[in-house]
């Protein structure tokens, strides 16, 4: 799959989930993501423009836990955070760590932590996010099977950014990992 993304900086989580309600998104759920990235002296993931990580994901709804180790491969475009995205759920997230461990792949310094408001409309995903030490952000994510499909996703979001007010001008393309990176040093 294709995880055509768009990231916008928000002002207000309370402002911005009025407006998708507005525009008809539906709310989901709400869940606390813990993200841990890895990365290597044989395979620097930054360099490749990639992202491993294990994310253990609370949902705040039901108490429910769960947990995926994830890769995103290089961003497809100069616009977005699109990627394509390789997921599979792990019952035990330590012992994955430990498995990465013996393969030299070690944790990045930081760790990325939000608490995330899904909501959806049709195949749109929107998640406002508070991530922890970095401020408030608004993602919109389609998913589609093939690189031809990309452009048609991208557009779909810029036409629900109009909608709810967040020009494209605002966009970021960096990742919270690197975000927090930054701040941290």
């Amino acid at each position: 799959m294709i995880e055509v993304e768009v990231k916008i900086p928000i002002e207000s989580i309370e402002e911005i989930e009025g407006q998708l309600i507005h525009n008809g998104f539906k709310y989901q759920k709400t869940v606390v993501e813990t993200d841990t990235y890895f990365t290597s002296d044989h395979y620097d993931m930054r360099k490749h423009d990639k992202a491993l990580r294990i994310r253990t994901t609370e949902n705040r709804d039901t108490g429910k836990m769960r947990a995926q180790l994830g890769c995103k491969g290089p961003k497809l475009d100069n616009i977005s955070m699109t990627r394509k995205e390789t997921e599979i759920e792990i019952r035990e997230p330590e012992k994955m760590k430990e498995i990465l461990k013996e393969l030299e792949f070690y944790p990045a310094f930081c760790r990325v932590k939000k608490t995330r408001s899904y909501y959806s409309k049709k195949r749109m995903t929107a998640a406002v996010d508070q991530v922890e030490n970095l401020g408030s952000f608004l993602e919109l994510e389609i998913l589609v099977e093939k690189e031809a499909d990309r452009e048609k996703g991208l557009e779909e979001i810029k036409s629900v950014m109009k909608q709810i007010g967040c020009g494209e001008k605002k966009t970021v393309r960096t990742s919270y990992l690197s975000m927090i990176e930054k701040f941290s040093t």
